[in-house]
């Protein structure tokens, strides 16, 4: 299958977390909202949905028109009434897009939705809300990203996975020409790991901070609280963490929150700062 070509308008992605025994619904929502400006938007009169889902990279599910979204309303995507693959590895994760525009297709909107994650064995919940992306136009160049999850506790009880889920518009599964360099610090500011992945457009991948980290730290019953920092690759990312009690198996999310929300104006100086090899080199020069 080729991936659509993208209207104007927001991307909204997720992952399944399959491989962490949970089922995913996202709800999809058109709400009046005060930006972090301080401006105001009104809810659209209606919002129009597509929807894909990818395996590494390959498009495996499709459908342009979901459904609409009426002003105030909610469009709910539930993974366990898709048709998806169900021929899957245990370590298998699908990636989530919803295509969300305005009836006219003409610009991007500010719009946060959410996302819900049920745990199948002991039927714990838990919520993140965050915002869509801008779709990117065909043909425009992917830029990196940048890390920054000061939210991170590891124990012997006590797991951390972080979750990086990434969409652009490509015509067949290809890997991103930069990998993701990934730093786990700390209390101290110690690199205590670190690793890198090159990521297929349009994957979602987690990673179990415990299993990178076991080889150099001693887990005790007292979480230890670190924090991740990264740079590198070439699409449209978000990342969260998924903090879970692996005795209870009670889980939260945790994510940062977008430039939107912070400040406003240019945000590519800020970026290409944030990307400066030199700022990932402090224990190298010790």
């Amino acid at each position: 299958m080729t991936a659509p070509a993208s209207p104007a308008g927001g991307w909204f992605q997720a992952a399944t977390c399959r491989s962490l025994g949970l089922s995913l619904q996202i709800r999809l929502r058109n709400t009046p909202r005060v930006l972090g400006s301080g401006a105001r938007q009104i809810a659209a009169p209606r919002l129009l949905v597509g929807l894909r889902a990818y395996l590494r990279g390959e498009l495996v599910y499709e459908q342009p028109e979901f459904g609409q979204i009426p002003a105030t309303g909610t469009l709910i995507a539930d993974q366990g009434q898709l048709a998806l693959p169900a021929d899957l590895e245990p370590d298998d994760e699908l990636l989530l897009v919803a295509d969300v525009r305005d009836e006219n297709g003409e610009s991007f909107a500010s719009q946060e939705h959410q996302l819900l994650y049920t745990h199948g064995a002991s039927g714990g919940q838990a919520y993140l809300l965050y915002d869509q992306q801008p779709a990117r136009p065909s043909g425009a160049k992917p830029a990196p990203i940048v890390v920054l999850m000061p939210k991170i506790w590891l124990s012997d009880e006590i797991g951390t996975y972080v979750v990086v889920c990434n969409t652009w518009e490509v015509a067949a599964p290809t890997r991103q020409p930069e990998p993701v360099r990934f730093s786990l610090l700390d209390e101290h500011g110690e690199e205590a790991c670190s690793w890198e992945y090159t990521f297929f457009y349009n994957e979602a991948k987690i990673f179990d901070l415990r299993q990178y980290a076991e080889r150099v730290v001693t887990w005790t019953s007292r979480p230890r609280f670190f924090n991740l920092v990264g740079r590198g690759g070439a699409s449209s990312f978000v990342l969260f963490a998924m903090m879970r009690n692996l005795r209870s198996n009670h889980f939260a999310i945790e994510h940062s929150l977008p430039p939107i929300y912070y400040m406003d104006g240019a945000i590519g100086p800020v970026r290409a700062q944030g990307c400066d090899v030199r700022l990932f080199e402090r224990n190298r020069a010790r």
